[in-house]
C-alpha cells in the first residue's frame, strides 16, 4: 500500500543461520530484505510477482548457509526463487496453484517446501522446482503450513 505513506507486511521470515536478517513480503507483491546489524536496515527491494500482482502470502530463507536465497509465494499462485545478489531476476518460478495459494513453508534443513491453497490442496516441491507430492482434500482451506522440526 504505497502512496499512503506506509506499507503493510503480509508475510515475514527470519534467517535461522544469519542473525539479524529478516525477509518481508508485502500486500503490493514486493519483497524486502532487512539487516538489523546495519544502520540503514533495508538491504534491498524486489518485485518478483509480476504476472498478477497480489499479496505475498509466504516467504522463507532456503536451507543451508547461503542466506542470499529466498523463496516467496504470492496469492496469485506463483512461487518465486530469489537470489538477492541479483535483484533483477528470479532464478526459478513454480506455478503452484491457480490463483488460490494461501500458505508457504520452507523446511529449515531439508531441500523441500510446501504450499497450501484455498482449494484444499497441499503440494510439496523440491528446491529444484520438481513437484514431489500432493495432499488432497484437507477439511478446510489451508492458511498455514509448517514443518515439524523434531
Amino acid at each position: 500500500m504505497t502512496g499512503l505513506g506506509f506499507e503493510i507486511i503480509s508475510s515475514s521470515s527470519a534467517s535461522h543461520v544469519h542473525g539479524g536478517l529478516l525477509a518481508a513480503g508485502f500486500f503490493d507483491g514486493s519483497v524486502k530484505l532487512y539487516d538489523a546489524r546495519i544502520p540503514e536496515l533495508l538491504v534491498c527491494t524486489m518485485r518478483p510477482h509480476v504476472q498478477k500482482v497480489e499479496k505475498v502470502v509466504g516467504i522463507g530463507f532456503q536451507p543451508g548457509l547461503d542466506s542470499s536465497k529466498i523463496v516467496s509465494a504470492s496469492q496469485a499462485g506463483d512461487i518465486q526463487f530469489l537470489d538477492i545478489r541479483n535483484q533483477r531476476d528470479r532464478y526459478l518460478t513454480i506455478d503452484a496453484h491457480r490463483g488460490s495459494l494461501t500458505a508457504l513453508a520452507v523446511h529449515r534443513h531439508a531441500p523441500i517446501l510446501a504450499s497450501g491453497s484455498a482449494k484444499q490442496l497441499i503440494k510439496v516441491f523440491s528446491l529444484d522446482g520438481d513437484q514431489l507430492g500432493t495432499i488432497r482434500y484437507h477439511q478446510q482451506a489451508c492458511f498455514h503450513c509448517w514443518w515439524n522440526q523434531t
